[in-house]
């Protein structure tokens, strides 16, 4: 079990890191729309693996 300092780390940056889905899975948005590519199907694709996971990966 992690010492409070340590998780209290851990909790923040896990946030951290979802918060940064958003405007990633936006600016790919971007690009696809730039390049006539399908952002929705490229998200659902990004979705599979299990590192990145499908929650918060809505353009």
């Amino acid at each position: 079990m992690p010492d409070w300092a340590t998780a209290e780390r851990a909790e923040a940056s896990a946030n951290a890191c979802l918060a940064t889905k958003i405007p990633f899975i936006d600016a790919i948005a971007e690009v696809c729309e730039a390049s006539s590519a399908d952002v929705t199907t490229l998200a659902d694709i990004l979705g599979h693996d299990a590192r990145i996971g499908r929650r918060g990966m809505r353009p």
